[in-house]
């Protein structure tokens, strides 16, 4: 049987990337989803990737109506979005399109149209234990390490995250 030691040796890092992430994952193309996380909403993936003649869906699974708005130039201009509707729209033009949300301005995403044929980049999604303003919750993952591989070594480790500057 390992020592609970290796065990968390080896859970740790993990951890941390359900819970901070990388920072990138490819993402699904043609879906955005409105969501709201620890009392804010956000686009989900806040910047993704199509190619021309692609269709993104914006899905509001939210409690509250959003637009989808371009920042400039008027290329994207949905009407209000109620709770669990969608509104598409398709790209006919390679660029970069910021669009935020009238209701919500903190509410902020980018569509990248690349031509036909192009790889796409990398792009953010939604990280497990991520919240929309940013911070994430290393303590709750440390919670879940203590259950399964015990109290001691994982409540010494909660000790130092509470101890750190």
């Amino acid at each position: 049987m390992s020592h609970p030691r290796r065990v968390i040796a080896a859970a740790v890092p993990l951890a941390y990337l359900l819970v901070v992430g990388t920072g990138t994952a490819l993402a699904a193309t043609g879906n955005v989803k409105m969501i709201e996380s620890n009392e804010r909403y956000a686009f989900s993936p806040k910047t993704i990737a199509v190619h021309v003649g692609d269709t993104v869906k914006w899905t509001n699974t939210s409690d509250a109506s959003h637009t989808v708005t371009a920042d400039s130039g008027g290329t994207i201009d949905s009407p209000t979005i109620a709770e669990g509707k969608t509104f598409t729209m398709t790209f006919d033009t390679a660029g970069t399109i910021a669009y935020h949300c009238t209701i919500h301005s903190y509410m902020h995403g980018t569509i990248d149209v690349l031509a036909a044929g192009a790889t796409p980049p990398a792009t953010d999604t939604a990280v497990v234990g991520s919240s929309a303003n940013g911070s994430n919750d290393v303590g709750a993952v440390l919670v879940v390490l203590a259950g399964l591989v015990g109290a001691g070594v994982a409540g010494r480790l909660l000790a130092r995250v509470g101890n750190r500057p």
